[in-house]
């Protein structure tokens, strides 16, 4: 090989290589990476439970949104930890937000009960917020 040869290539070479890295890092500072799109956020904070009788309580959640659509948000409700959408479920008032007001009627008397806000996306994804527990009151006889 010629050493113009060489030399030409090596050029080319370093050439390549700075075009490389310029792209991967001007993909990486326009967020190319996760395809142009901003980061969607939700989270759900779940307020404490109030005003508890022996077949009622109310309680209440904020959602924070940024970059997301919330299809359906409320409170869900089950007599073991955990509950999930797949529980009993109980809208909010209306309200604008992000703070909401939630009514939970139809409650057995003198059982333990666990809830937590939930908010899920267009894209099905629900997101839940922490648990809070309560017992309902008592009938006396």
């Amino acid at each position: 090989m010629k050493i113009e040869t060489i030399i030409k290539f090596s050029a080319m070479k370093n050439k390549t290589i700075i075009l490389l890295t310029s792209l991967l890092l001007f993909a990486l500072l326009t967020g190319f990476s996760r395809g142009g799109a901003t980061e969607s956020k939700v989270s759900v904070k779940t307020a404490a439970v109030k005003n508890i009788t022996a077949t009622s309580a109310q309680s209440g959640y904020t959602l924070t949104i940024s970059g997301a659509v919330v299809t359906k948000h409320g409170i869900c409700l089950s007599g073991m930890p955990g509950p999930t959408i797949s529980n009993t479920i109980f809208g909010a008032e209306k309200s604008p937000g992000p703070s909401f007001n939630v009514n939970m009627t139809g409650l057995r008397p003198g059982v333990k009960n666990y809830i937590r806000a939930f908010a899920t996306t267009k894209e099905g994804v629900t997101i839940y917020g922490n648990e809070v527990s309560f017992t309902t009151l008592s009938t006396k006889k």
